[in-house]
This record gives structure tokens, C-alpha cells and sequence, in this order.
């Protein structure tokens, strides 16, 4: 971390900083797949992704594929716009598809809740993709 702290316009924070705090006067974050990237979206801040984390189709976020593109990708930060509603909508769409469980996976292994809720969700999941998949092939 030294050498990094070397560099210009570069500062480490210390781990139990606010995220929040930063965000709020960041112009734009940069992340591989930190749920800080997940946290900009919604407080209205572009992200731009080296990684593909779960919420990579936010209307905010933008993939930087190689690092030979990530500046001409970054100058464009002010172009990223994004409504209230979309967020909503996007918030929404990801609890639609989430799967109720314990974050610990060791208490969720215990209880046997978690298990029984992703296996819920796959059995259900399994349900509607062969009725689609039916349904599809009985359309002509």
C-alpha cells in the first residue's frame, strides 16, 4: 500500500472510514466488485467496473474492459445519468431475485434455513424454465 500512496491524487483510507462519506463527494468510483460500487449506483454516482459483480446493469455503472480503455472510459463520468425511478426499479428487480437467507453461511448450515430456501428458490426457478421452455415450444 505504500508504493500506491505514492501515487498522485492517491490516498488509503482506513478500512472503517464511512464509505458513505466518500461516495457522497466522489465524482465517480472505481471498483472490480466491492458492494461500495453497488452503494455509489444508488446514491446516484457512476461506477465503472474491472469486474462483473451482481448489480453490473445498473444504468450508472460501465464495464472498463481493458486498462488501454479506462481513461477515454473515465472521462466520460458526466455523461451517466440516471433517475430516481430507474434506481427504484433496479432496487426492486434485485429483490424480486434474491433469495431470503443468513449472510453467515456457517448459522445458515446450522439451522438448515438457508439451505431450504436456496433450494426453494432453484426448485421454483426449475418450475418456471421448463413451463417456459413448454410454452415456447407449443407457440408455432
Amino acid at each position: 500500500y505504500e508504493r500506491i500512496e505514492r501515487l498522485p491524487n492517491v490516498k488509503i483510507i482506513d478500512c472503517r472510514f464511512p464509505s458513505r462519506m466518500l461516495i457522497e463527494r466522489a465524482k465517480a468510483v472505481v471498483t472490480c466488485t466491492s458492494t461500495v460500487g453497488y452503494e455509489a449506483a444508488i446514491l446516484g454516482v457512476p461506477v465503472f467496473l474491472f469486474g462483473n459483480p451482481f448489480y453490473e446493469f445498473h444504468p450508472l455503472c460501465t464495464r472498463v474492459r481493458s486498462f488501454d480503455e479506462a481513461f477515454a472510459t473515465f472521462a466520460k463520468y458526466k455523461d451517466r445519468k440516471v433517475t430516481e425511478a430507474q434506481t427504484e426499479a433496479f432496487v426492486a428487480s434485485y429483490l424480486l431475485c434474491s433469495i431470503q437467507g443468513a449472510a453467515d453461511l456457517q448459522e445458515g448450515l446450522q439451522d438448515g434455513k438457508t439451505i431450504d430456501a436456496v433450494t426453494d428458490a432453484i426448485l421454483r426457478f426449475s418450475e418456471s424454465a421448463t413451463a417456459s421452455r413448454a410454452r415456447s415450444e407449443a407457440t408455432p
